[in-house]
């Protein structure tokens, strides 16, 4: 019989992805928006806001590609006292260098804002804020590995199995 008959489980293989080293990736940029509100309408910039967030990002050899938005808040006071709010939008896009990048590398990125700025010295107001793009690439290796044992027995019977009682017999000399 082969082997495959007389074993009642066979072995479940599942592919693993081991994480060998990590690097720290960083990243700054300067994304800018000009907004459609008129400098002659502001007296007084109250508070400039900003988040951003990744949209995309390509893994190739030396190197990541990426892009995302930044989103911009503006409170502002107008010339008539008015207190107005405002949000705009902006693209931006960036690449980190380094050649211990490869293309089987794992990376997770993630953007902050660092700082944001308003300028009202032109005919439009602009806003401008400092991105802080962070990351880890992480050297990947595909292994086969045994599973936790789930669907590990694929067999079940009932077997029978003689056992003694233990019962000995003995021959004993009568003085």
């Amino acid at each position: 019989q082969s082997r495959e008959k007389i074993m009642p489980f066979e072995p479940k293989f599942e592919n693993l992805t081991l994480s060998q080293t990590a690097l720290e990736l960083t990243d700054k940029i300067k994304a800018q928006a000009r907004t459609e509100i008129s400098t002659d309408d502001i007296s007084k910039i109250l508070n400039v806001n900003a988040i951003s967030y990744l949209e995309k990002k390509e893994v190739s050899d030396g190197k990541i590609d990426y892009d995302g938005k930044v989103v911009f808040f503006v409170c502002y006071q107008a010339t008539d006292g008015e207190i107005l709010k405002s949000e705009c939008k902006t693209e931006f896009s960036g690449q980190i260098k380094d050649d211990k990048i490869t293309k089987s590398c794992k990376v997770v990125l993630s953007s902050e804002v660092e700082k944001t700025e308003a300028d009202a010295s032109g005919v439009k107001l602009q806003l401008s804020a400092n991105i802080l793009v962070n990351g880890e690439a992480h050297d990947c290796m595909e292994l086969k590995v045994a599973s936790n044992g789930e669907n590990l027995i694929c067999d079940c019977q009932e077997k029978e199995y003689l056992s003694g009682l233990g019962i000995k017999e003995s021959v004993y000399p009568i003085e």
